[in-house]
C-alpha cells in the first residue's frame, strides 16, 4: 500500500512544471488522473465519455463522487483502482 501511495503522490513534482492533470494510466475508455492542487487525502479521478468520478484510495478504495458514469462502469473502475493500488 505504501508503494501505491507513493505512485499516486508522485504527481506533486508536476506542480513545478505547470502540468495540472497528469494521466496515470488508461484502461479501456477510462482515463485515471490527478489534479495536482487538490486536497491531501490520496484519491484519483476517472474520466469516461459518460462523465467523471472521484475515488478515494485510502484508507480504502471507495467512490466519493460520480457525475454521469454508469453503475456497471463504476464497478469496473473501482476494481481497476484496487488492482493498481495493490501493485
Amino acid at each position: 500500500i505504501i508503494c501505491a501511495a507513493n505512485i499516486f503522490l508522485s504527481h506533486i513534482h508536476f506542480r513545478n512544471l505547470g502540468v495540472m492533470s497528469p494521466t496515470f494510466f488508461r484502461i479501456k475508455n477510462y482515463r485515471f488522473y490527478v489534479n495536482s492542487r487538490e486536497e491531501t487525502r490520496i484519491h484519483i479521478h476517472v474520466q469516461t465519455s459518460d462523465g467523471e468520478a472521484k475515488i478515494w484510495l485510502e484508507p480504502n478504495v471507495e467512490l466519493f463522487a460520480n457525475y454521469g458514469i454508469r453503475e456497471d462502469h463504476l464497478k469496473e473502475i473501482i476494481y481497476e483502482a484496487n488492482l493498481k493500488k495493490s501493485i
